[in-house]
């Protein structure tokens, strides 16, 4: 009949695996960006920026709690993933899994970008999300 047929959202757009209520502690994060500017360089926001860096801190003190990791991306990152066992396709079985994301920086913290820490609520709002048909 020509309607278009209702899909998730991963369906539709694709996924990665998704991490939960891990001790950040020295976990090593794949971070990708298209910052307009990050230290040693402009890119503009035209090329995507990856970024390999440990957790670097984490600051339950916030509401929501953030999790660090050292990076120069900055400005224009935001929302880019930080993936746990990065590897260049899906089709590795155990890899892939986001765990974070660029959200902020705090001025005069120029190495580290924060996302909020994924516990059991941030897991939740995401099946909610990716079940949702439009």
């Amino acid at each position: 009949d020509g309607s278009p047929v209702a899909q998730t959202l991963s369906a539709s757009v694709g996924h990665l695996g998704f991490a939960w209520n891990q001790n950040p502690t020295g976990l090593t994060w794949d971070a990708f960006g298209y910052p307009a500017f990050s230290i040693g360089g402009l890119s503009n926001g035209w090329q995507m920026v990856q970024t390999q860096a440990t957790t670097g801190c984490r600051l339950s003190t916030q509401n929501p709690a953030l999790v660090g990791i050292g990076t120069a991306m900055a400005g224009g990152a935001s929302g880019g993933p930080w993936i746990l066992n990065f590897w260049p396709t899906l089709s590795t079985l155990g890899a892939n899994y986001a765990g974070g994301l660029n959200s902020n920086i705090f001025v005069g913290d120029a190495i580290q970008v924060y996302s909020p820490y994924f516990d059991a609520s941030v897991k939740q709002l995401k099946d909610v999300a990716v079940a949702m048909k439009p």
